[in-house]
């Protein structure tokens, strides 16, 4: 479904007189991040390189605002680009400084922990090195009534005609009494859309299977 198609059905099931065409857009694009946000889609993993800082022994990060088609917050696997190795991503900044107490120890890069868009990495290589890095990407804000929105067209109506509606009916339904009719039908319609896009990429993702005899 395009942008402009989708536009058209929420405003029949989810009219507010004092959104305009911009405030709709606004509400389309929030589920679809929302979506992207939950589900680990194939079309959103990418793969890039930066680097680390040179000549510096004691700054041990860099931002990764500024790798292709904006970072998401979700970072799926690090190699050293250098070395070769691979880099283990631990949980968080606590856990990478309590297995390397001895902070900023010269060397190449071992460990990495994302803290929002910073990634820290220990050891600190004394020259820059190269980390390549697999993450998933935000999906392109639908902007022009033509564009297309990267979902299956059979899910679209659940997880972004639904995904806004719900969005907008419990702004309307505010300062009505409890329960809201229309946002929890809309929340309903969007989680089941979240179940059946995460089966429906389990269904098509391709397996590899290797044989355990030797030929």
């Amino acid at each position: 479904m395009t942008l402009g198609e989708i536009r058209a059905e929420v405003e029949i099931i989810a009219l507010e007189p004092s959104f305009s065409q911009g405030d709709y857009d606004r509400v389309i694009n929030e589920a679809m991040l929302e979506v992207a946000a939950r589900v680990i889609i194939p079309d959103l993993k990418m793969i890039d390189v930066v680097l680390t800082v040179a000549d510096d022994p004691v700054v041990n990060y860099v931002t990764l605002t500024g790798v292709k088609n904006g970072f998401s917050g979700v970072l799926r696997r690090v190699n050293n680009g250098t070395t070769g190795e691979t880099v283990e991503v631990v949980a968080n900044l606590e856990a990478l400084y309590d297995a390397y107490p001895d902070w900023n120890e010269a060397g190449d890069v071992e460990a990495v922990a994302l803290e929002g868009r910073i990634l820290w990495y220990q050891k600190v290589p004394v020259t820059a090195q190269s980390l390549v890095i697999m993450y998933t990407t935000n999906p392109d804000t639908l902007i022009e009534d033509d564009d297309e929105t990267i979902f299956p067209k059979f899910l679209c109506r659940k997880l972004l005609v639904n995904g806004a509606a719900r969005l907008i009916w419990d702004q309307i339904e505010t300062d009505i009494e409890k329960p809201k009719v229309q946002t929890m039908f809309h929340t309903q319609q969007f989680e089941d859309g979240i179940v059946k896009y995460m089966e429906h990429l389990a269904k098509t993702k391709r397996h590899v299977i290797t044989s355990c005899w030797s030929i």
